[in-house]
């Protein structure tokens, strides 16, 4: 009776939803980003890693947005998600057409799907993409309204005037980022809105 808690975890699976647990029941919560820990990885190792190194000031400590927010920023995030099973989807169909040689110009006498199997697989795929790709001109609709929002429209319109920049990259910088000063520097920032090149390739 009578202690401050301060209840700090990394953050994971359960989101911030323990972090407002936390705190509607009076208590201090702090969010920590995950670090790689030498030694055994147990539950209770890495609980004491966690308090000695927010205890020294290493931790590094996440910026929790308010809950509407992290409801707004939903709905860029969704979209981002629809459009990387849209290209897996169509990737797919590419790979089943050369699996079964159906896209060799050689084989295409010889392998001719008679039962209309492959073609009704197809068929179903593209039916998917087609639902996503409506779902994802709902959700840029969406977005576009949200920009003319009384939280959101100022930067929106600072943003959408910056020469070079477009719906995209102001729909993630107004809703997906908490606080500009928890970046070091540019490279941190662009890195965490997946905006900076990169290469994404099998073995």
């Amino acid at each position: 009776p009578g202690c401050v808690i301060t209840v700090v975890y990394e953050a994971g699976p359960d989101g911030y939803a323990l972090f407002d647990l936390v705190r509607i029941r009076g208590h201090k919560a702090m969010v920590v980003s995950p670090e790689r820990h030498v030694g055994p990885k147990t539950d209770k190792r890495d609980a004491q890693h966690i308090a000695r190194d927010y205890l020294a000031q290493r931790a590094r400590v996440v910026t929790v947005p308010a809950f509407d927010q992290r409801v707004h920023r939903q709905a860029v995030r969704t979209r981002d998600e629809l459009k990387k099973t849209l290209r897996q989807l169509g990737n797919r169909i590419a790979s089943h057409r050369r699996n079964h040689g159906t896209s060799d110009v050689g084989l295409s006498a010889v392998h001719k799907d008679t039962s209309g199997i492959l073609e009704f697989a197809e068929d179903a795929v593209r039916e998917v993409m087609a639902c996503i790709q409506k779902k994802i001109k709902e959700l840029e609709a969406l977005l576009k309204t949200m920009m003319t929002w009384e939280p959101y429209c100022e930067l929106a319109s600072a943003l959408a005037a910056l020469p070079g920049g477009g719906p995209v990259t102001t729909w993630h910088i107004t809703l997906d980022v908490a606080d500009m000063a928890a970046f070091k520097t540019a490279g941190h920032f662009a890195s965490y809105l997946g905006l900076c090149p990169g290469a994404h390739s099998t073995g």
